[in-house]
Protein backbone atom coordinates (compact mmCIF):
# COMPACT_ATOMS: atom_id res chain seq x y z
CA UNK A 1 0.00 0.00 0.00
CA UNK A 2 1.51 3.30 -1.03
CA UNK A 3 1.83 6.27 1.32
CA UNK A 4 -0.40 8.29 -0.98
CA UNK A 5 -3.20 5.73 -0.69
CA UNK A 6 -2.96 5.44 3.09
CA UNK A 7 -3.46 9.18 3.57
CA UNK A 8 -6.64 9.37 1.51
CA UNK A 9 -9.86 9.69 3.51
CA UNK A 10 -13.03 8.29 1.99
CA UNK A 11 -15.41 11.09 0.99
CA UNK A 12 -18.99 9.70 1.15
CA UNK A 13 -20.37 12.74 -0.70
CA UNK A 14 -18.65 11.56 -3.88
CA UNK A 15 -20.36 8.16 -3.83
CA UNK A 16 -23.13 8.18 -1.18
CA UNK A 17 -24.73 4.92 -2.39
CA UNK A 18 -21.44 2.97 -2.53
CA UNK A 19 -22.20 1.91 -6.10
CA UNK A 20 -19.45 0.88 -8.53
CA UNK A 21 -16.63 1.64 -6.13
CA UNK A 22 -13.17 0.54 -7.19
CA UNK A 23 -10.86 -1.41 -4.87
CA UNK A 24 -9.12 1.69 -3.53
CA UNK A 25 -12.43 3.38 -2.73
CA UNK A 26 -13.65 0.25 -0.93
CA UNK A 27 -10.47 0.14 1.12
CA UNK A 28 -10.78 3.81 2.03
CA UNK A 29 -14.45 3.38 2.94
CA UNK A 30 -13.69 0.43 5.26
CA UNK A 31 -10.68 2.12 6.87
CA UNK A 32 -12.75 5.25 7.51
CA UNK A 33 -15.61 3.25 9.01
CA UNK A 34 -13.26 1.15 11.15
CA UNK A 35 -11.46 4.24 12.48
CA UNK A 36 -14.80 5.43 13.88
CA UNK A 37 -14.79 2.44 16.26
CA UNK A 38 -11.11 2.69 17.21
CA UNK A 39 -9.64 0.22 14.68
CA UNK A 40 -6.82 1.97 12.85
CA UNK A 41 -4.41 -0.79 11.86
CA UNK A 42 -6.31 -2.80 9.22
CA UNK A 43 -4.33 -3.09 6.00
CA UNK A 44 -5.36 -4.72 2.76
CA UNK A 45 -2.32 -6.26 1.16
CA UNK A 46 -4.48 -8.10 -1.39
CA UNK A 47 -6.89 -5.46 -2.61
CA UNK A 48 -8.80 -7.74 -5.08
CA UNK A 49 -10.04 -9.47 -1.91
CA UNK A 50 -12.53 -6.60 -1.81
CA UNK A 51 -14.11 -7.66 -5.11
CA UNK A 52 -17.55 -8.93 -4.16
CA UNK A 53 -18.34 -10.33 -7.61
CA UNK A 54 -16.19 -13.35 -6.78
CA UNK A 55 -18.86 -14.50 -4.34
CA UNK A 56 -22.28 -15.90 -5.15
CA UNK A 57 -25.10 -14.52 -3.04
CA UNK A 58 -27.94 -16.69 -1.80
CA UNK A 59 -31.19 -16.16 -3.69
CA UNK A 60 -33.72 -13.74 -2.10
CA UNK A 61 -36.34 -16.44 -1.46
CA UNK A 62 -33.70 -18.59 0.27
CA UNK A 63 -32.77 -15.59 2.43
CA UNK A 64 -36.46 -15.09 3.24
CA UNK A 65 -36.83 -18.71 4.33
CA UNK A 66 -33.78 -18.43 6.58
CA UNK A 67 -35.16 -15.21 8.04
CA UNK A 68 -38.26 -17.17 9.09
CA UNK A 69 -36.13 -20.02 10.39
CA UNK A 70 -34.54 -17.53 12.79
CA UNK A 71 -37.85 -15.80 13.50
CA UNK A 72 -39.46 -19.14 14.41
CA UNK A 73 -36.73 -19.83 16.98
CA UNK A 74 -37.49 -16.56 18.75
CA UNK A 75 -41.22 -17.31 18.57
CA UNK A 76 -40.61 -20.75 20.08
CA UNK A 77 -38.58 -19.32 22.96
CA UNK A 78 -41.31 -16.79 23.74
CA UNK A 79 -44.28 -19.11 23.06
CA UNK A 80 -43.21 -22.68 23.98
CA UNK A 81 -46.85 -23.71 24.49
CA UNK A 82 -47.40 -23.26 20.72
CA UNK A 83 -44.59 -25.62 19.67
CA UNK A 84 -46.73 -28.19 17.82
CA UNK A 85 -48.71 -25.55 15.95
CA UNK A 86 -45.47 -23.80 15.05
CA UNK A 87 -43.91 -27.00 13.67
CA UNK A 88 -47.03 -27.67 11.57
CA UNK A 89 -46.87 -24.14 10.17
CA UNK A 90 -43.14 -24.43 9.41
CA UNK A 91 -43.77 -27.65 7.48
CA UNK A 92 -46.75 -26.21 5.62
CA UNK A 93 -44.75 -23.15 4.54
CA UNK A 94 -41.66 -25.24 3.59
CA UNK A 95 -39.52 -23.57 6.24
CA UNK A 96 -38.98 -26.72 8.32
CA UNK A 97 -36.43 -28.11 5.87
CA UNK A 98 -34.56 -24.81 6.08
CA UNK A 99 -33.82 -25.42 9.76
CA UNK A 100 -30.44 -26.96 10.47
CA UNK A 101 -30.10 -30.10 12.59
CA UNK A 102 -28.95 -28.06 15.59
CA UNK A 103 -31.96 -25.75 15.19
CA UNK A 104 -34.43 -28.64 14.90
CA UNK A 105 -33.04 -29.98 18.17
CA UNK A 106 -34.63 -27.19 20.20
CA UNK A 107 -38.03 -28.04 18.68
CA UNK A 108 -37.79 -31.44 20.30
CA UNK A 109 -38.58 -32.51 23.85
CA UNK A 110 -35.74 -30.57 25.45
CA UNK A 111 -35.38 -28.10 28.29
CA UNK A 112 -32.96 -25.27 27.59
CA UNK A 113 -30.86 -23.71 30.33
CA UNK A 114 -30.87 -19.94 30.73
CA UNK A 115 -27.43 -19.82 29.10
CA UNK A 116 -28.61 -21.87 26.11
CA UNK A 117 -31.72 -19.72 25.85
CA UNK A 118 -29.55 -16.61 25.74
CA UNK A 119 -27.41 -18.05 22.96
CA UNK A 120 -30.44 -19.01 20.86
CA UNK A 121 -31.96 -15.60 21.38
CA UNK A 122 -29.30 -14.11 19.09
CA UNK A 123 -31.46 -15.50 16.27
CA UNK A 124 -33.33 -12.20 16.47
CA UNK A 125 -30.26 -10.26 15.30
CA UNK A 126 -29.68 -12.79 12.52
CA UNK A 127 -33.27 -12.39 11.35
CA UNK A 128 -32.92 -8.62 11.56
CA UNK A 129 -29.77 -8.43 9.43
CA UNK A 130 -31.46 -10.61 6.80
CA UNK A 131 -34.42 -8.23 6.88
CA UNK A 132 -31.93 -5.40 6.23
CA UNK A 133 -30.53 -7.31 3.26
CA UNK A 134 -34.04 -7.66 1.83
CA UNK A 135 -35.00 -4.03 2.40
CA UNK A 136 -37.29 -4.30 5.43
CA UNK A 137 -34.97 -2.17 7.56
CA UNK A 138 -33.61 0.97 5.93
CA UNK A 139 -31.70 2.68 8.73
CA UNK A 140 -27.92 2.78 9.03
CA UNK A 141 -26.59 -0.16 11.02
CA UNK A 142 -25.17 0.79 14.40
CA UNK A 143 -22.18 -1.38 15.45
CA UNK A 144 -22.95 -0.58 19.08
CA UNK A 145 -26.45 -2.02 19.35
CA UNK A 146 -28.77 -4.63 17.83
CA UNK A 147 -31.35 -3.81 15.20
CA UNK A 148 -34.81 -3.09 16.60
CA UNK A 149 -36.84 -6.06 15.32
CA UNK A 150 -40.08 -4.31 16.28
CA UNK A 151 -39.54 -1.99 13.31
CA UNK A 152 -39.33 -5.02 11.00
CA UNK A 153 -42.19 -6.95 12.59
CA UNK A 154 -44.80 -4.61 11.10
CA UNK A 155 -43.44 -5.05 7.56
CA UNK A 156 -43.40 -8.84 7.19
CA UNK A 157 -45.97 -11.67 7.53
CA UNK A 158 -46.55 -12.93 11.05
CA UNK A 159 -45.95 -16.48 12.25
CA UNK A 160 -48.99 -18.52 11.20
CA UNK A 161 -49.72 -16.53 8.03
CA UNK A 162 -49.08 -17.69 4.47
CA UNK A 163 -45.60 -16.88 3.16
CA UNK A 164 -46.15 -17.90 -0.48
CA UNK A 165 -46.65 -14.45 -2.02
CA UNK A 166 -44.13 -12.86 0.33
CA UNK A 167 -41.33 -15.27 -0.64
CA UNK A 168 -42.12 -15.11 -4.36
CA UNK A 169 -41.88 -11.33 -4.41
CA UNK A 170 -38.66 -10.94 -2.44
CA UNK A 171 -35.68 -9.16 -3.92
CA UNK A 172 -32.49 -7.59 -2.65
CA UNK A 173 -32.82 -4.17 -1.06
CA UNK A 174 -32.07 -1.10 -3.14
CA UNK A 175 -28.96 -0.60 -0.97
CA UNK A 176 -27.07 -2.66 -3.59
CA UNK A 177 -25.17 -5.90 -3.03
CA UNK A 178 -21.93 -3.94 -2.73
CA UNK A 179 -23.08 -2.33 0.52
CA UNK A 180 -24.10 -5.75 1.84
CA UNK A 181 -20.64 -7.04 0.95
CA UNK A 182 -18.87 -4.11 2.61
CA UNK A 183 -20.94 -4.49 5.79
CA UNK A 184 -19.86 -8.14 5.83
CA UNK A 185 -16.17 -7.26 5.48
CA UNK A 186 -16.49 -4.49 8.09
CA UNK A 187 -17.73 -7.00 10.67
CA UNK A 188 -15.21 -9.62 9.57
CA UNK A 189 -12.41 -7.16 10.34
CA UNK A 190 -13.91 -6.47 13.77
CA UNK A 191 -13.92 -10.24 14.42
CA UNK A 192 -10.30 -10.43 13.29
CA UNK A 193 -9.26 -7.59 15.60
CA UNK A 194 -11.06 -9.10 18.61
CA UNK A 195 -9.44 -12.48 17.94
CA UNK A 196 -6.01 -10.83 17.84
CA UNK A 197 -6.74 -9.25 21.21
CA UNK A 198 -7.91 -12.60 22.66
CA UNK A 199 -4.62 -14.14 21.50
CA UNK A 200 -2.68 -11.53 23.47
CA UNK A 201 -1.87 -8.94 20.81
CA UNK A 202 -1.89 -5.45 22.25
CA UNK A 203 -4.47 -3.54 20.25
CA UNK A 204 -7.03 -0.89 21.20
CA UNK A 205 -10.40 -2.43 22.03
CA UNK A 206 -12.98 -1.65 19.30
CA UNK A 207 -15.82 0.64 20.35
CA UNK A 208 -18.63 -1.67 19.31
CA UNK A 209 -20.84 -4.49 20.54
CA UNK A 210 -18.72 -7.58 19.87
CA UNK A 211 -21.69 -9.96 19.97
CA UNK A 212 -23.75 -7.89 17.53
CA UNK A 213 -20.82 -7.60 15.15
CA UNK A 214 -20.08 -11.33 15.22
CA UNK A 215 -23.70 -12.23 14.46
CA UNK A 216 -23.68 -9.85 11.49
CA UNK A 217 -20.35 -11.26 10.32
CA UNK A 218 -21.60 -14.85 10.42
CA UNK A 219 -25.02 -14.12 8.93
CA UNK A 220 -23.65 -12.08 6.04
CA UNK A 221 -21.03 -14.78 5.39
CA UNK A 222 -24.00 -17.09 4.84
CA UNK A 223 -25.69 -14.56 2.54
CA UNK A 224 -22.67 -14.40 0.23
CA UNK A 225 -21.75 -18.08 0.50
CA UNK A 226 -18.40 -17.32 2.06
CA UNK A 227 -15.98 -20.18 1.51
CA UNK A 228 -18.05 -21.91 -1.18
CA UNK A 229 -16.75 -21.00 -4.61
CA UNK A 230 -17.90 -23.98 -6.65
CA UNK A 231 -20.80 -23.20 -8.96
CA UNK A 232 -23.39 -25.59 -7.54
CA UNK A 233 -22.52 -25.33 -3.85
CA UNK A 234 -24.89 -23.55 -1.46
CA UNK A 235 -23.69 -23.14 2.10
CA UNK A 236 -26.05 -24.23 4.89
CA UNK A 237 -26.31 -22.46 8.22
CA UNK A 238 -24.50 -25.05 10.35
CA UNK A 239 -21.56 -24.95 7.91
CA UNK A 240 -20.95 -21.18 7.94
CA UNK A 241 -17.29 -20.35 8.50
CA UNK A 242 -16.11 -17.24 10.36
CA UNK A 243 -12.38 -17.51 9.76
CA UNK A 244 -10.64 -14.23 8.99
Amino acid sequence: MSGEESNIIFDPTKNPNLINMNHIEKKQYLQSKLSEININDCHFNFIPYLEESKWRFQKPDKIGRRLYAFYSIIYLIENPENKEKLISWLKREAIWEELSESEKYIFGDVSLSDEEMGEWYWAIERASILAWVLGFYDKDLDPNKPIEFDEIYEKIPKIGESLKDFLEELEFATIDKQKIFLENIFNELITSTLRDISFGLKKPIPKCDAYVSFERHKTLNWVRNYGYSQKNEIIEWDDVATDT
